[in-house]
């Protein structure tokens, strides 16, 4: 039992960092902003006439801006270092 929640939080360390919970809370702060600023009062509006809905959105396109590709960081690198042999 020990060792299968030893790999469960090894998995998710991986991918959950303080820079993607942040930036999936600034999104979810930023979808609840824009439905009470700019929401939909007629309620034919699919994502902004709900709240949950706005929030739920706000938070993925949080994920989706926070979260960092681990292969274009490793690829600039390769690159920089290739660009410093050449010189």
């Amino acid at each position: 039992m020990e060792n299968s929640s030893n790999k469960f939080i090894t998995f998710f360390s991986r991918f959950l960092t303080w820079q993607l919970l942040i930036a999936v809370a600034i999104g979810a702060v930023a979808g609840y902003a824009y439905y009470y600023f700019i929401g939909c009062n007629s309620g034919t509006c699919p994502i902004t006439s709900n709240p949950i809905n706005t929030i739920f959105y706000g938070a993925m396109m949080g994920a989706i801006l926070g979260f960092k590709d681990k292969t274009k960081t490793k690829n600039v690198e390769i690159e920089s270092k290739n660009e410093q042999n050449l010189e």
